[in-house]
């Protein structure tokens, strides 16, 4: 057979590398991200004080403002924008000479599945939306352009080996080309019959159309990884 081989330069490797390193940590932010104190009013959906009677229970921040307002006198204005910092600061303070030192258990990012997935079927209040949106709408924009590179591959492979003359040259080329069509045809295959129907369902349970809360860990984790 024919092997053409092609000489790798230094500098290849160095964006090849660093390429890996920017992704890399790109990728443990987005995994680290809502696991940080500091962005825990962006993850944490709610609060729960096994202590206190009328606060058992998983408290989402709205939960609050009705116990706060009447204890402090603070308006419905004031309780809604609080950090949950503020929340628990209040909370302490509000039941501690009864209860003592307060003990709490937030429900995290990672948390709000038995399985610690990560959270991409949001509801409309959670505080997680837009990052857990934004995420999968960068998923599907590498899923398209990714789609249209391996095409793009495609044509350009059929185009160079319909211009190889007769032989057992272009017979070799073909024999590749045909190959490589099937590992295009089926990354591709693979990467629609995992993302596209995941996104969807996500989509349509953000916007309240259908509630896919069920389907979420099967969704997860057997469909997606059959993208791996």
């Amino acid at each position: 057979g024919i092997t053409v081989s092609y000489p790798i330069s230094g500098i290849a490797v160095v964006k090849v590398t660093v390429a890996f390193l920017v992704v890399f940590s790109l990728s443990l932010i987005i995994a680290v991200a809502p696991l940080l104190g500091m962005f825990e009013d962006s993850f944490v959906n709610a609060i729960y004080y096994p202590d206190v009677k009328f606060l058992r229970g998983f408290h989402r921040k709205r939960d609050f403002r009705i116990p706060i307002q009447r204890y402090y006198g603070r308006s419905k204005h004031d309780v809604a924008g609080l950090s949950w910092n503020s929340i628990r600061r209040l909370t302490q303070l509000m039941v501690t000479q009864r209860n003592g030192k307060l003990e709490y258990r937030d429900l995290h990012f990672y948390g709000n599945d038995p399985v610690c997935l990560f959270k991409y079927f949001v509801a409309s209040d959670d505080p997680q939306r837009p990052y857990s949106l934004g995420l999968l709408e960068i998923n599907f924009t590498c899923f398209v352009i990714i789609t249209v590179s391996y095409i793009t591959v495609s044509v350009l492979s059929l185009r160079s080996s319909a211009k190889v003359c007769e032989g057992a040259a272009a017979i070799a080329i073909r024999k590749r080309n045909r190959k490589l069509q099937r590992k295009i045809s089926i990354i591709i295959g693979t990467d629609f019959a995992c993302w596209v129907p995941f996104i969807a369902s996500a989509f349509l349970h953000t916007t309240e159309v259908i509630d896919a809360t069920e389907h979420y860990g099967l969704l997860s984790i057997v469909i997606l990884p059959i993208n791996s």
